[in-house]
C-alpha cells in the first residue's frame, strides 16, 4: 500500500488485525469499523484515529481512551474493558497494547519497512556518526537515503506509530535506504518492532541510562533484544567490545563481526581517519580515533548490503562533518577546538585519548554533567578528566531540576586532590568555554564535551538557546579581534 503522500488510507479494523495476525489480539465490537490512523497520544488524536492505550511509566493511556474518543477515535487497542466508553466504538483486546502496537501500525501503513533497505545501528557510543557514514555510502551510489536518530528529531528513536507513519512517508517519497538510530529505550519500549531490518549494528556499550535501566545487565539486554530477537537477517557486531562477542555467541543468525584487525595502516589527525582495508586505503573527513571503528562498522555493514569496496570508498570520502561529533572550529589562533558529545565514560576517555596535542601543547577540557540522570558516572568521569587533560573546567551541562553546583561538586569526588590545582569550576557554560579558549596558547587542544550539537539547555525546566559549537565561535572571534 503506497500511497500520495499526505493522503489518509484506510482499512477496517478486521482486515488491521487479520494482517497482523496475532493470535493474542480480539476484536470486541463491529470488526467492520474504518480506521484511517494509529495513533499514540490522545491529544494528537483526529477522526478514524485507531487509539492505543500504553500503559507507561508515569502514566496510563486508558485514562485517556475518553478524550480519544471525544476527539474522534474510531477504535481502541486495549488491555481490558473500560467503563463508560460506548458500546459502539470498536475495541481490539490484547494482553500487551505497547507490545502489538508497532505490528499494528507497521500493518496499517503496508509493511514499509519491507519495501526499503532499513540499517538499525545500536550501542552507547557511535551510532549518529555511523548512521551518517552509511548514509553518506548509500547517497553517493545515488540512493535516496534518509537518517533517523538524535539529529533529526526529539527522540533518537520515534514512537512505533511516528516511526511507522515515518517510513511510509519516506517510502512515498522516494526513499529506498534508511541509516537508523535505535536507542535501548526504544528496544526497551517495543518501539521498532514490526520494523524490518535489513541489517542490525552494535558498536560498543558502556556506563549509560542507568536512570531509567536501573543495571549495566538491563541496559545490556534491551540492547541485546535487536540482534537476538527476529529483526534482521545480518549483524554486524564489534568483536573488540567485551558485550559484542556475548552477542556473537548468543546469535542464531548470520553475524558478520567486525574489529580494529580487520584494518592497518590507521592515521589519525584531528580532522581526518584513514586506513587500509580490504586492499584499499580508507579516508574519512573527521577525526578521532574513535572513527576508526566506527568507519570499519560502515565499512562491513555496507559489504555485507552489497556495496563494492570502491563504492564504500567513494562514500566515506564524500562524507560531511556530523553535527557535534568531534566537530572541529577553525580558527586563526593555532589553537585546536573540538566540540563533541561525549556524556558517558566511556565516551569521554574514547574521545579524550583520541586527541593529541603537539609536544609542549596542552589539553583543556570544558565538561559537565546532565541533571536528573545516572549521577553514578559523575565522579567516574571526573576521574577521567582530570586523568587525560591538563587543564578542567567544570561546568553546566544540562542541570535539568538538579543544582548545577550541586552536581559540579558530585565530578569533583573523583578527581585525587593532588590533580585539583588543575580543575576550576565555572557554572556558567558560556563564561567555561570562553574562559577554556581565552586560557589556551597556539598549538592548545581544547574539547567542549557533553552537549554536541544540542542548541538548547535545560535549566529548572526551562530551555534556554545554548550552541556549543556557537559559543566557542564566539569566543575564538573575540578573541581573534583582540589580537
Amino acid at each position: 500500500m503506497v500511497m500520495e503522500r499526505g493522503t489518509r488510507i484506510s482499512c477496517s479494523v478486521g482486515e488491521l488485525v487479520a494482517r497482523v495476525a496475532n493470535d493474542d489480539l480480539r476484536i470486541v465490537g463491529d470488526a467492520d469499523v474504518v480506521v484511517s490512523g494509529v495513533c499514540l497520544d490522545s491529544r494528537d488524536v483526529i477522526p478514524g484515529d485507531l487509539f492505543c492505550c500504553v500503559r507507561g511509566t508515569e502514566s496510563d493511556g486508558h485514562e485517556f481512551a475518553h478524550d480519544a474518543v471525544t476527539h474522534g477515535a474510531s477504535a481502541l487497542v486495549v488491555d481490558h474493558d473500560i467503563a463508560g466508553i460506548d458500546a459502539s466504538i470498536t475495541k481490539i483486546l490484547t494482553k500487551d497494547v505497547r507490545a502489538v502496537m508497532g505490528p499494528l501500525a507497521a500493518a496499517f501503513h503496508g509493511w514499509p519497512s519491507t519495501k526499503m533497505c532499513i540499517v538499525g545501528v545500536t550501542g552507547t557510543n557511535g551510532k549518529t556518526t555511523t548512521t551518517a557514514m552509511l548514509a553518506a555510502i548509500f547517497e553517493t551510489t545515488g540512493n535516496r537515503t534518509k537518517v533517523l536518530g538524535t539529529l533529526t528529531g526529539s527522540r533518537t528513536t520515534p514512537e512505533a506509530t511516528v516511526l511507522q507513519s515515518l517510513l511510509a512517508d519516506s517510502l512515498v517519497d522516494g526513499v529506498t535506504h534508511v541509516a537508523m538510530e535505535v536507542s535501548s529505550h526504544a528496544l526497551d519500549q517495543l518501539r521498532v518492532d514490526g520494523t524490518t531490518f535489513a541489517a542490525v549494528v552494535f558498536t560498543n556499550l558502556g556506563r549509560d541510562h542507568l536512570d531509567y535501566h536501573e543495571t549495566t545487565e538491563r541496559y545490556f539486554a534491551a540492547k541485546a533484544s535487536l540482534f537476538i530477537r527476529d529483526f534482521s537477517p545480518i549483524a554486524v557486531i564489534n568483536s573488540d567490545d567485551v558485550h559484542g562477542r556475548l552477542l556473537i555467541d548468543a546469535r542464531d543468525g548470520k553475524t558478520a563481526p567486525y574489529s580494529r584487525n580487520d584494518v592497518t595502516e590507521v592515521q589519525v589527525t584531528t580532522d581526518s581517519v584513514s586506513f587500509r582495508w580490504e586492499g584499499t586505503t580508507i579516508d574519512v573527513p573527521i577525526g578521532g580515533d574513535f572513527n576508526v571503528d566506527n568507519a570499519i562498522a560502515a565499512c562491513v555493514t555496507a559489504k555485507e548490503l552489497g556495496f563494492s569496496v570502491q563504492q564504500i570508498k567513494s562514500g566515506l570520502a564524500s562524507l560531511r562533518p556530523v553535527k557535534g561529533r568531534f566537530e572541529v572550529v577553525p580558527n586563526t589562533l593555532g589553537l585546536h577546538v573540538i566540540v563533541d558529545y561525549a556524556h558517558t565514560p566511556e565516551a569521554l576517555e574514547r574521545l579524550l585519548t583520541a586527541v593529541t596535542a603537539d609536544e609542549g601543547a596542552r589539553l583543556v577540557l570544558v565538561f559537565g554533567c546532565g541533571g536528573d540522570r545516572d549521577a553514578g558516572k559523575r565522579p567516574v568521569m571526573g576521574a577521567i578528566a582530570a586523568q587525560h587533560a591538563d587543564v578542567v573546567v567544570l561546568t553546566s551541562d544540562n542541570p535539568r531540576h538538579e543544582d548545577p553546583e550541586l552536581i559540579i561538586n558530585q565530578i569533583k569526588t573523583g578527581i585525587e586532590k593532588d590533580s585539583m590545582e588543575h580543575v576550576m569550576s565555572i557554572t556558567d557554560r558560556r563564561a567555561a568555554i570562553t574562559t577554556a579558549i581565552g586560557l589556551a596558547q597556539p598549538g592548545d587542544v581544547v574539547v567542549v564535551a557533553g552537549r554536541g550539537h544540542e542548541t538548547q539547555q535545560d535549566i529548572a525546566g526551562e530551555m534556554h538557546d545554548f550552541d556549543d559549537m556557537a559559543v566557542a565561535t564566539d569566543a575564538l572571534r573575540e578573541r581573534e579581534a583582540r589580537a
